[in-house]
């Protein structure tokens, strides 16, 4: 906002509007008023939500803060008393000094149409500058009092009128919106889908999510957005993508509506040849998993209620959470969980642990065996944040003569228990 009050480069304001929309909108539950600790991006995400006694942290104070400013960016006004109108929400500028009004009405996400009606107590000449966002075309179109303006509307820039204005001047813009992709800074083959300055998110409900074959990529062959994916109606701002969905074609709705389900931001871009290899690799995972599960002697979900009771746990200054679809339990300031699992005496085991690439060494805890010592553990950041296994050989004596056996992760002094998704127990091939 300082940016913009210093130079009145539209580009400041265009970055205002998609974080008001995209982030700090999507940042707060409308049912309940409580408001995220962070807004996760990744695919299959849900938001968590603050409660009104239990997690008041000092994030969610700042972030109360931010649905009190909705109207403060609206309209600005310059050295000269110039006036911008800086954002398109209905609202009413009062300018008391100079004895001004203006109204802006419309629901341009439904048809494109802005009206800002100008009613000064007397005539009087100022400069009103319309910010021209970035996401429109050389298609919108400005009129006043019915008169379309003649002039060239460049998408990135404030377009300017000079007149004298008076009472019931009317100004009409009509936006042409066409839907669009952006891809990541990092990855042109990785991309949101927007329509104006609204991501568009897929909408997977709240079933648990399969990272692998839950989570639809597109194949475009390069083929423009708008052979792919089409408006369910005028009356709504759910869109539909056509034909290239994999595993199968999903619905569009703005990011900031999908407050109480999962929801997918970034999707990955295909054409058929990347796809057929795509599909190879996850032919190969389900053998793998199909492998596993003929080895696996036990296993324990962590961070969710049945698993944890089956398998009698216990701990102390321990949390659980989730992170792309999945529940995990970590640890802090000295805290311990335990938890008993099944062994077999007859075959040598390996414990396996997935974790987070992005716990780093901070989260440095030791691992026991019946209150053995089985491995110190410091993990190490990954080049990505995607989950992955951790896998430790069980000494044969530690399990010989056993059909059960307790299983305790305790935090080194002042670190944690990084996010630990599951463990499973496999007899050693």
């Amino acid at each position: 906002k300082m940016l913009l009050l210093e130079t009145g480069d539209a580009k400041y304001s265009d970055y205002y509007e998609k974080a008001l929309y995209n982030h700090i909108l999507a940042s707060q539950n409308p049912e309940t008023g409580m408001t995220t600790y962070y807004l996760p991006l990744v695919a299959g995400s849900k938001r968590g939500y603050s409660s009104a006694f239990e997690t008041f942290t000092c994030c969610v104070g700042t972030g109360f803060e931010n649905h009190a400013r909705y109207g403060e960016a609206i309209y600005f006004k310059d050295k000269k008393n110039n006036i911008f109108v800086n954002l398109y929400i209905p609202s009413v500028l009062t300018w008391q000094e100079k004895g001004i009004t203006l109204k802006q009405e419309g629901n341009y996400e439904r048809d494109g149409n802005i009206r800002i009606t100008v009613t000064p107590s007397k005539s009087e000449k100022f400069s009103m500058l319309l910010r021209i966002p970035y996401w429109t075309t050389e298609k919108t179109e400005i009129k006043v009092n019915g008169k379309k303006m003649n002039t060239v509307l460049v998408p990135g820039t404030n377009f300017k009128i000079t007149r004298e204005w008076k009472k019931g001047d009317v100004i009409e813009i009509n936006f042409d919106m066409p839907v669009y992709t952006e891809p990541t800074p990092d990855n042109p083959n990785r991309m949101a889908i927007k329509y104006g300055p609204w991501v568009l998110a897929g909408k997977l409900g709240n079933k648990r999510i399969d990272p692998m074959k839950d989570i639809p990529v597109l194949i475009t062959d390069n083929k423009p957005v708008s052979e792919w994916i089409r408006r369910i109606s005028l009356d709504s701002l759910l869109f539909k993508i056509q034909n290239i969905g994999e595993p199968s074609d999903i619905v569009l709705a703005p990011f900031y509506t999908l407050y109480n389900e999962r929801y997918i931001v970034y999707f990955d871009v295909f054409d058929s040849t990347g796809w057929e290899r795509r599909k190879q690799e996850y032919q190969n995972y389900l053998r793998e998993q199909e492998v596993l599960k003929q080895q696996t002697v036990d296993f324990i979900q962590l961070g969710e209620m049945e698993p944890e009771r089956e398998h009698s746990l216990k701990g102390s200054n321990t949390a659980v959470g989730e992170f792309i679809g999945r529940k995990f339990r970590l640890s802090w300031n000295d805290g311990w969980f335990t938890f008993d699992m099944k062994v077999t005496d007859q075959t040598p085991l390996q414990l396996i642990m997935t974790c987070c690439g992005n716990d780093g060494e901070s989260c440095s805890f030791d691992i026991y065996i019946d209150d053995k010592l089985l491995r110190s553990v410091t993990m190490r950041l990954q080049k990505s944040e995607d989950l992955y296994d951790m896998k430790i050989d069980i000494p044969f004596e530690s399990t010989s003569n056993k059909d059960k056996v307790k299983i305790s992760f305790k935090s080194h002094k002042e670190r944690m228990i990084g996010r630990i998704f599951g463990v499973r127990l496999i007899k050693k091939m």
